[in-house]
């Protein structure tokens, strides 16, 4: 269990990180103001390439974060990102497919146990499926 405070140095870790290409963070308890902070974090990082985030209470805005992070960042070589279980709507979701629109690394999303319309969810699937 990192909680908040750990959150905050994972992404300031994560801006810096060289080498590291998997990291899992399951149920630590980051919240949604470090899920943004991840999400900054994504923005500069090119090497990590799996991201297990699942049961952190991330919500729409973590979500949004880590979704512009994969959007804007053309290096971006995450290829798994386990969001499941974080309390993800539509919003955090229509961020997340905006991104693997213009992504073409991303190629496993789970986002399974959030409350996400199920057309939306058929949508980010096909774009996976691009992907793969």
């Amino acid at each position: 269990y990192i909680g908040p405070e750990g959150g905050v140095a994972i992404g300031d870790a994560l801006q810096e990180n060289k080498s590291l290409q998997t990291l899992n963070l399951r149920r630590n308890a980051i919240g949604w103001g470090n899920g943004i902070a991840i999400g900054d974090a994504l923005q500069r990082n090119n090497t990590l390439t799996i991201l297990n985030l699942q049961d952190n209470n991330l919500g729409d805005n973590g979500a949004v974060a880590i979704g512009t992070a994969i959007r804007n960042n053309k290096n971006c070589a995450l290829v798994t990102l386990n969001l499941r279980l974080n309390r993800i709507g539509d919003k955090g979701a229509i961020a997340l497919r905006n991104a693997i629109q213009k992504n073409s690394t991303l190629q496993d999303l789970k986002l399974f146990l959030n409350d996400i319309d199920p057309a939306l969810r058929d949508d980010i699937d096909a774009l996976l499926r691009r992907n793969r």
